[in-house]
């Protein structure tokens, strides 16, 4: 069982070593639009989630899926369906709570992917026990996307995720 998650994850993480032209860190880049997501949630700024989002998921359409073999294109894709369902969402509301809302599933794949992938900068996961989710990010001290200002330091780092290199 072990085995076969193992396989599954590098087969959903090897797209991110073929990616578009002039972009040699793709992960990195998807990572830092991410957090440009998360830092306008936690201001309560919903246009630039927005925004943020919509540039997550031109990031996510450049990764050149033709150039994968035929079964990687099929698990890239239903993973770039996942992460652009949940930035569409954002995307589409200026809502915060809707918005933050389809964070969280963002996070949940991005924190999947970091985890195995790696990142060229360390990442803190942090938990918020209220809204019982949890989220990337870039700094230790806890900025929580899910409560924004309302309470902006709710929460803790569960995890550091240290900078590795990557492909």
């Amino acid at each position: 069982m072990k085995t076969l998650k193992l396989l599954t994850a590098l087969v959903l993480l090897l797209p991110f070593a073929v990616c578009a032209a002039g972009s040699d860190k793709p992960l990195d880049k998807l990572v830092g639009a991410y957090l440009e997501i998360k830092n306008a949630l936690a201001r309560d700024q919903a246009g630039q989630a927005a925004a943020g989002a919509a540039a997550f998921a031109k990031l996510t359409d450049a990764v050149q899926v033709k150039a994968l073999p035929e079964a990687q294109q099929t698990a890239w894709s239903k993973q770039a369906a996942a992460l652009k369902r949940s930035t569409a969402a954002i995307a589409a509301s200026k809502d915060l709570a809707v918005q933050r809302q389809a964070f969280a599933g963002l996070s949940k794949e991005m924190i999947a992917m970091v985890k195995l992938a790696g990142t060229g900068t360390p990442l803190y996961v942090q938990h918020c026990p209220m809204a019982k989710k949890s989220w990337l990010n870039e700094n230790k001290a806890v900025e929580n996307p899910y409560y924004g200002s309302e309470m902006f330091a709710c929460g803790s780092v569960t995890e550091t995720l240290p900078a590795k290199k990557q492909p």
